[in-house]
């Protein structure tokens, strides 16, 4: 019996897919460390904020600056970040990280299903609750604030009171010698005190020298008179500027430069008023075909271009 080749490599190619999704957390926590969102495909995404250090009184312990860690289960649409960031490490194709991550999301919501605890190193685990949502425990261990490396938590000591030192008796020195070590003392207390009066008396008259001159400089300020022999006509300005608020949006992106790509092949296209409108909430790249100060215009154009794309085009509505 033959097999065909194509059967055989495409066989042995899913084989190194399944053996590799033990790998993908390791992923997703690299990308934590960089990122504030890491969104994994049709599952959820994590997003961190970063936190102060704080003192925990119950166990007298100081911790660092810390990334807090939380999971949106609505968060599910591929931003290719997951996927791109798998590809190049593993030399896969696109096409392929994308295998592997749906693959890794079916085994994670069977385990669910099944009442499992998925557990996600360095990262958390996940469970469901009685409504069949997902809860998210993050582990406490990993801090991903990257400026916070190296550093530990700290046990705060109590402060002892300092013990009184001895006290050295000089019974067999001769008095004379106590005599003028008293006035060897004096003296130099003497010389430290004039020396902090003299520093004093110096501030005090450098404060007095830059207050002398701040009031003159007031002074020539209010004797001044500004007269305008031939005033120009008054006139109104209109504001004509209407802010656009309605805006058709092509896609957004976690790497600015697929923004750019984005919008270069917009424009080539014919949509000269396509635009980069900066970030959105979850820090990606938000593309335009066009904004409009009316609703009705925007409407018009995106069902447009829903004629010819159906997919990822959508009506950003702001300020209102």
């Amino acid at each position: 019996m033959l097999i065909k080749i194509p059967f055989v490599i495409e066989f042995v190619s899913l084989i190194f897919l399944h053996l590799f999704l033990m790998n993908i957390t390791n992923y997703i926590s690299d990308l934590l460390y960089r990122y504030e969102c890491v969104i994994i495909p049709d599952f959820g995404g994590f997003i961190s904020n970063a936190k102060s250090a704080y003192l925990n009184t119950q166990n007298n312990t100081f911790y660092p600056p810390y990334k807090a860690l939380t999971f949106n289960a609505n968060l599910v649409q591929n931003d290719g970040l997951l996927a791109n960031y798998i590809a190049k490490a593993e030399g896969f194709s696109y096409d392929q990280a994308l295998v592997v991550i749906k693959e890794t999301v079916a085994i994670w919501q069977g385990d669910l299903k099944n009442k499992s605890t998925v557990e996600l190193d360095k990262i958390g685990s996940f469970n469901l609750n009685p409504q069949g949502q997902i809860v998210f425990e993050p582990q406490l261990n990993t801090n991903y604030l990257t400026t916070s490396y190296g550093l530990s938590s700290l046990i705060a000591s109590q402060i002892l009171s300092a013990k009184a030192q001895p006290v050295i008796k000089l019974n067999n020195q001769p008095k004379v010698f106590l005599k003028y070590a008293a006035v060897f003392v004096i003296g130099l207390s003497i010389i430290g005190v004039s020396n902090k009066y003299y520093q004093d008396y110096q501030l005090v008259k450098q404060n007095e020298k830059a207050q002398a001159q701040q009031l003159a400089v007031q002074n020539r300020i209010q004797a001044a008179t500004f007269v305008i022999s031939n005033p120009l006509p008054s006139i109104t300005l209109q504001n004509t500027y209407e802010p656009k608020n309605f805006h058709v949006v092509a896609g957004a992106f976690r790497n600015p430069a697929n923004a750019v790509k984005k919008l270069n092949e917009l424009k080539n296209q014919g949509f000269n008023d396509a635009a980069i409108i900066g970030l959105n909430q979850w820090q990606l790249t938000q593309v335009v075909y066009g904004s409009f100060a009316l609703k009705e215009e925007a409407q018009a154009l995106l069902n447009k271009i829903r004629r010819t794309d159906t997919e990822g085009v959508w009506l950003l509505i702001q300020n209102q």
